[in-house]
């Protein structure tokens, strides 16, 4: 590894020149030569490890190659080569940055030693900037799994807590229907409540559904020619029971008369209704959603609006993640596993678009599902 430390041989003196670099070469360095600190600097445009320089060169002298070479490569390491009356010149030179300096004339043995021991602690120090690096990289790597490991928990805390409260709201009136048979008020009430605690089990298996098609990493894609139009009408149609329970307005916005999509329809169906059901479920009641499409010269943008909460900012990029809830004070308000805008930003990447939100606090967001053209 050290002898794989490039060296840049500068001096004006031609015989010290050709002697410095043949002595490197001899013990296994790349090196390159230049006459000049201009000339070194021009070589500079190519990485160097080192620079061996003069201190005492006309035009151009080692110190203020030094400085040069440490605004452009601030990595590389000078040594200074001196004679005796410019000893404190090449000290205070150590003190600005060069790694050492060496005295002329120059002995082989000082070189090899000099080179050696600048190539070893650099060596050192890329070692050790590696190692720090790794512990980064796995204290990092640390971190995100213990954080996954307690979205899973509360994934399966939330699971749990989702299933056992309709289930036993649909065996509880279905129960009591049967005891009250003979009222027959009675039984449909009990069996409407029933069925409400149904549907909402069927909520929470749909959405186990969607997260094992996230963790599958061959989402099959079958594109076709959509027209947007029914699609959208489709979505506010199967989203109505939540839209009307709640009070929400659900409005579509059709910037052209005809837009269509290359796209799989089933699943941009899916995407577009977990959108609009996140923008029911965290607005305020009797608020509005607005489903805005439009053509673009990039391709078809989906925005779905709402006059929610709003997404606090240092979340807008992990709400998309599996596992993540948004903060208690808003999942504690709504159904749901948490799992349809991973879901949505899925569906998204497999047909080479993406999705992203734009929120103001207090006021509402706007999801965007972006598809490129055809």
């Amino acid at each position: 590894m050290l002898r794989s430390q490039t060296i840049l041989v500068v001096d004006d003196d031609q015989d010290l020149l050709f002697m410095c670099a043949k002595l490197l070469r001899a013990e296994g360095y790349p090196v390159d030569e230049a006459s000049s600190g201009p000339q070194a600097l021009e070589k500079l445009v190519a990485h160097y490890d080192i620079v061996l320089t003069d201190l005492m060169m006309p035009g151009m002298t080692g110190i203020e190659l030094l400085r040069g070479v440490k605004a452009l490569s601030p990595s590389t390491d000078v040594i200074l080569m001196t004679g005796a009356p410019s000893l404190d010149t090449a000290i205070a030179a150590v003190k600005e940055g060069a790694y050492d300096y060496v005295r002329k004339p120059v002995t082989r043995d000082e070189l090899r030693t000099v080179i050696r021991r600048c190539a070893e602690a650099r060596a050192t120090k890329e070692e050790l900037a590696t190692e720090k690096h790794l512990r980064e990289e796995l204290q990092a790597a640390y971190q995100e799994l213990k954080r996954m490991e307690q979205l899973k928990e509360g994934f399966i805390c939330r699971v749990s807590h989702e299933l056992r409260t309709p289930l036993a709201q649909v065996l509880g009136c279905l129960e009591a229907a049967a005891m009250n048979a003979a009222d027959p008020r009675c039984s449909a009430e009990k069996i409407k409540t029933a069925v409400d605690g149904a549907r909402r089990l069927r909520e929470v298996v749909e959405d186990i559904v969607s997260f094992a098609e996230i963790q599958d990493p061959g989402l099959d894609v079958e594109k076709t020619d959509v027209e947007v139009a029914p699609l959208i009408q489709r979505v506010v149609e199967e989203t109505a029971p939540d839209w009307r329970a709640r009070g929400i307005k659900v409005t579509a916005f059709m910037a052209e008369e005809s837009v269509h999509v290359m796209a799989d329809r089933e699943l941009l169906c899916k995407a577009l209704r977990h959108l609009v059901l996140n923008a029911i479920r965290f607005n305020k009641p009797n608020g509005s959603v607005d489903v805005v499409v439009q053509s673009t010269l990039t391709g078809v943008e989906f925005a779905v609006k709402d006059t929610g909460e709003g997404v606090p900012l240092d979340q807008r990029l992990t709400i998309f993640d599996a596992f993540y809830q948004i903060a208690d004070f808003m999942t504690r308000k709504v159904r749901g596993l948490g799992l349809g805008l991973a879901l949505v930003k899925r569906i998204a990447e497999a047909h080479g678009g993406s999705v992203s939100v734009e929120s103001t606090p207090g006021e509402g967001s706007t999801f965007w599902l972006r598809l490129p053209p055809p």
